[in-house]
């Protein structure tokens, strides 16, 4: 993954350093998961978006990853694709990843969505074959008390993110 934008303040030379990743596995009641730039687990949990209409969840959604960023200060945003084959929850899907990527471009950070197939299988080890439950077990040796199986994929993304920007800053 290509480093973050550079603040723009025009005096700054130095190279920004990575400083973790924030992965979200978004959806009404969705996770989230602070991984460190060794790739430390730090923390996760799950939310649930509690507004009437659409627009309120999105300003809600907004202002919940925007106290995440501010508690964590991550330099990346990481979500995991959204999919549905049901076009309301597709709507939805698509509005929350949009309200994440918009929280990455106004606070400078990068941003990157991650398939579901690839984060099983960079963490998992089965790929497509993996099933939830697979993908909770692998993320209760972070969190043995996990908050439901959005906790656990959140936890992956940020993984897969962590790993795949290693893999490209070795390259």
């Amino acid at each position: 993954m290509p480093m973050p934008p550079q603040p723009a303040d025009a005096g700054n030379t130095r190279p920004v350093q990575p400083a973790g990743v924030l992965g979200l596995d978004l959806a009404k009641s969705y996770g989230w998961a602070y991984i460190a730039p060794d790739g430390g687990y730090v923390a996760s949990g799950k939310r649930i978006l509690r507004g009437v209409d659409r627009g309120t969840m999105a300003h809600e959604l907004q202002m919940s990853i925007a106290d995440l960023v501010t508690e964590f200060a991550p330099d990346w945003i990481a979500i995991e694709t959204p999919h549905s084959h049901h076009y309301g929850a597709s709507r939805n899907l698509f509005g929350y990843a949009m309200v994440a990527h918009w929280v990455a471009h106004v606070r400078e950070l990068g941003f990157v969505e991650l398939g579901r197939s690839e984060c099983y299988a960079a963490c998992v080890k089965d790929g497509k074959k993996s099933t939830k439950l697979g993908g909770v077990v692998w993320a209760r040796q972070f969190k043995p008390l996990l908050n439901g199986d959005d906790e656990a994929d959140a936890i992956m993304v940020a993984m897969t993110a962590h790993m795949r920007r290693t893999k490209a800053e070795a390259a």
